[in-house]
């Protein structure tokens, strides 16, 4: 956005060198980038941002002078046309154009245009072509509002529509170029064809010429959205555009069309001959704002006077309603962004200069603040894997559509697909972690790492359609993977990865197992297990099936991979632990070697072994496992330690003995098994 300070001081009285006036625009949050000098004149060239459409125009930049300098503007007076004589205007699409002026003027001269208006305009970059276009050109430059001239002889009908394109259509605009329009594109129409596109570009066939002697001058409200999707489906854009897309104040319509009507008449002859205001004028958006002095000074950290503030928001056009030491405010209606109290203050901030503001720094109180629990216990289980010589991964929690295909979740409801996804990559929300996980391991496999630990504390998604708790729709869970060998250093050769390790980092992290109540798909059901909690099943846990490995195209076959939903091993982890100091007495220990039923598991033997609460009984371990041809079929052989000891005095073997054997022989028979 280009500013002539030579056309600036038309309308306010600049009286600061070129460097103080660039420094109050940018104190003011008004980025000026370069000056250059034009013929004498200053040029100012602007970065405005997108909130403040009010700042592209003379008058918009001089309102902001007068109120950094508290100085008055001296806008052009406007003298409103009342003509009964109705313009041919049409609205046909209420929602891409609000509202629509038209006038008439017939008789026109066209002729260049005199040196003053060349002089302005060419000052901002613009080429001068004729009178019409430069008047057009000059408002739109001065208030903000695009404008824009047909030769009214050229529309058939002699009148203009507003609709939106049919598919298909096409138009050549003023730049030369054809474009093919759509049902999305506003545009303006006569009776046959489009003569503009709507907010964007006329068309070529009705510009004003030479031989132009009948005009019909437009000044309209278009939706922002509509426009700027148009003029980037179009790859078109001018500075109507650019203006129209950062929203127009639609009050501001008729007083544009009025200033540029007169100029017009001044300027080229003619009469003014009909006039149509087309659509709402209605003002909607303004908003009514409550701020305080103390709420003022307490932002800024200042001490600033009821007046100053009042008068700092008259020039900019607020209405002000004073009571007492409170601000009952109206925003103008080109200021649809400020609507909120602290969107004041920052008006009256930047006003003073962002450098002028008190520095002070705040007083900051030291607390005692505890940690968040969840923190602590997140932190506590990185730990405990990273011990066991695990890596962390933190994926993303969106996984493609063959992903979930070759896992056997594309038909799961729980599985949640992203309405507008940025990629195919990234179509799903996951609803376990493990196809992440496989992601990562062929990452890893493909750049030569074939040894793997490891393990993501992450979110998984459920879909709300098939939940009835909605704090279940986003679950926080717990998973880890092994893959090839441990290394176990340089004095012990690499062991292979295998259920039990699995089996052993759960133990680790206080959790059981048990087999598995369903078939998952995407697990080895002789190789699966579920998680268990107090009984309840969190989770799953054992050796991923070869089907989804080949999907994935991994080649290695036993990866053992477990995941779990996260808040049970908080409540686990959260556990008061109470110390038991050791007994520093001897123990006596025993041995029993039993063969079984291979259906019976080492856990169950153990819950048995404790519901008989035998005596000075300390500690139950699993030793060995055998299966062979020395055992009767359908058996394996188990063999189990017991640990004795007394808190109060030494054993004795005459103690320990009958107490074993008792507990041995009650164990034979309620698992109808035989001593080996």
């Amino acid at each position: 956005m280009k500013i002539s300070l030579k056309w600036l001081r038309d309308y306010i009285d600049v009286d600061l060198s070129n460097e103080e006036l660039a420094h109050k625009f940018i104190m003011s949050g008004s980025e000026v980038e370069q000056m250059h000098d034009y013929n004498g004149d200053t040029v100012f060239e602007f970065e405005i941002t997108p909130n403040r459409a009010d700042c592209l125009c003379m008058l918009g930049m001089a309102r902001e002078i007068s109120a950094m300098l508290d100085k008055d503007v001296k806008a052009p007076e406007v003298k409103e046309i009342n003509i009964s004589t109705p313009a041919n205007v049409k609205i046909e699409d209420d929602k891409g154009c609000k509202r629509y002026i038209g006038i008439v003027l017939e008789g026109v001269e066209i002729k260049p245009s005199p040196v003053w208006l060349k002089e302005r305009i060419e000052a901002l970059g613009m080429r001068s072509v004729n009178n019409i276009v430069d008047v057009t050109n000059f408002c739109m430059m001065e208030n903000g509002q695009p404008l824009h001239a047909f030769d009214l002889d050229k529309l058939v009908g002699q009148g203009v529509i507003v609709r939106k394109a049919k598919d298909k259509e096409k138009i050549v605009v003023i730049d030369g170029s054809e474009k093919i329009l759509d049902a999305s594109i506003l545009v303006i129409a006569d009776e046959k064809k489009p003569v503009a596109i709507a907010g964007i570009m006329g068309g070529k066939d009705t510009e004003v010429s030479s031989s132009t002697k009948n005009i019909l001058l437009e000044s309209a409200y278009f939706d922002p959205i509509t426009i700027r999707r148009a003029s980037r489906k179009l790859v078109l854009a001018s500075d109507s555009s650019y203006r129209f897309e950062r929203g127009m104040d639609i009050t501001n319509v008729d007083n544009a069309a009025y200033r540029a009507a007169h100029l017009i008449v001044e300027l080229a002859g003619g009469k003014i001959t009909k006039k149509s205001d087309a659509g709402s004028q209605q003002i909607s958006g303004q908003s009514i704002i409550g701020v305080s002095l103390k709420d003022i000074n307490g932002y800024i950290g200042g001490d600033l006077s009821l007046e100053r503030c009042k008068k700092i928001l008259e020039r900019l056009g607020f209405g002000v309603n004073l009571l007492g030491d409170h601000f009952k405010l109206t925003a103008p209606t080109f200021r649809p962004d400020v609507s909120r109290k602290v969107d004041v203050i920052e008006e009256i901030s930047r006003i003073i200069g962002y450098d002028n503001l008190p520095i002070s720094m705040p007083q900051v109180k030291a607390l005692s603040m505890s940690s968040e629990p969840k923190i602590t216990l997140r932190k506590k289980i990185r730990q405990i894997f990273l011990n066991q010589g695990f890596s962390e991964i933190v994926p993303f929690s969106l996984i493609s559509e063959k992903n979930a295909k070759d896992i056997g979740l594309r038909n799961c409801p729980r599985l949640m697909p992203i309405v507008n996804p940025i990629s195919q990559e990234q179509g799903f929300l996951r609803s376990i972690l493990l196809p992440s996980f496989l992601n990562v391991v062929l990452a890893n496999f493909n750049k030569g790492q074939k040894n793997l630990r490891l393990f993501e504390i992450g979110k998984a998604y459920r879909n709300k359609e098939n939940i009835k708790d909605s704090t279940e729709l986003e679950q926080e869970r717990v998973g880890f993977i092994l893959v090839g060998a441990a290394d176990r250093g340089w004095k012990a050769s690499a062991q292979k990865e295998d259920f039990y390790t699995l089996k052993g980092v759960l133990d680790i992290l206080g959790l059981n197992t048990d087999k598995a109540s369903e078939n998952l798909g995407f697990m080895d059901s002789d190789y699966s297990a579920d998680v268990l909690f107090e009984e309840s099943k969190i989770g799953f846990a054992g050796k991923v099936n070869e089907e989804v490995l080949n999907a994935w195209g991994i080649k290695e076959k036993n990866i053992f991979y477990c995941e779990f939903v996260a808040k049970f091993l908080y409540a686990k982890m959260e556990e008061v632990k109470k110390f038991v100091p050791p007994v520093d007495l001897p123990s006596i220990g025993r041995d029993l070697s039993l063969a079984v039923s291979k259906e019976i598991f080492y856990k169950q033997i153990e819950e048995l072994i404790w519901s008989k609460k035998p005596i000075n009984l300390q500690a139950v371990g699993f030793v060995d496992e055998y299966v062979g041809d020395k055992l009767p079929a359908g058996q394996k052989g188990l063999t189990i330690s017991f640990v004795y000891r007394s808190e109060k005095h030494t054993l004795k073997d005459e103690e320990v003995s009958p107490v074993h054997e008792a507990l041995v022989k009650e164990i034979l028979q309620e698992l109808k098994a035989t001593r080996r």
